[in-house]
């Protein structure tokens, strides 16, 4: 559910700037070449000796196949290929396995979005974490919760709080889901309820009705 190129591709773009600089960022181009990023933000600082860099406003990323990144700011430190973004984070991925994601390996091949209101990402750990109004749409498929929480080396996903995740017309709501990825394996707790259709209809048999035959009475002579 989350973008793993969000802390590499800010990382590598704010390699750069020059060190310790601060001021108006050139806007690049509003399309990228395949496979690569272009950076739209009115200001970009960044620190070569220590990695740490900020985006202090809005910023936009943009990628050659459509795919899109935007956030109200963002900071991390591409030596450490940390990143977090914040604020009416949008991450729309027009690919639907969010650049390579292991977990995503066995995704639907849909345009998939992921809305939060925070993501942090590891590059390291491959660890990934959205939290506030974390909202996800692939297709018919969707999923909402207060915050999710990737482990993209196990390819566990756990989403927490007011849950309700919708597929094939399925619906089920938790308190919490954990999901398997790749095996599709998952276990729902707290007053989960699973939503489904069904052609169910119970049907009685109409009994037949009961004769009771008067035994004939033989008299003696």
């Amino acid at each position: 559910m989350t973008s793993r190129a969000a802390a590499g591709l800010i990382a590598a773009l704010a390699l750069a700037v020059p060190a310790s600089v601060s001021g108006n960022a050139a806007q690049p181009a509003a399309t990228a070449p395949a496979g690569q990023w272009a950076l739209q933000s009115g200001e970009v600082d960044a620190n070569l000796q220590t990695g740490d860099f900020t985006v202090p406003g809005r910023l936009v990323l943009l990628r050659g196949d459509g795919s899109t990144i935007d956030a109200d700011r963002a900071e991390g430190n591409y030596k450490k290929k940390v990143a977090t973004l914040y604020g009416n984070v949008v991450i729309h991925d027009t690919t639907g396995n969010f650049s390579g994601l292991r977990s995503a390996r066995n995704a639907r091949r849909k345009p998939a979005t992921l809305k939060c209101d925070e993501l942090q990402a590891d590059d390291v750990t491959h660890v990934y974490i959205a939290t506030g109004n974390v909202r996800y749409r692939q297709g018919t498929a969707s999923a909402r919760a207060r915050r999710a929480r990737l482990n993209d080396e196990t390819h566990e996903l756990q989403m927490i709080g007011d849950v309700r995740v919708v597929r094939d017309r399925q619906t089920l709501h938790a308190k919490t889901v954990t999901y398997d990825t790749l095996s599709g394996r998952g276990e729902a707790a707290g007053n989960a309820l699973l939503v489904f259709p069904g052609a169910f209809e119970p049907s009685f048999a109409t009994p037949k009705p009961i004769v009771i035959k008067v035994p004939k009475i033989k008299h003696g002579r």
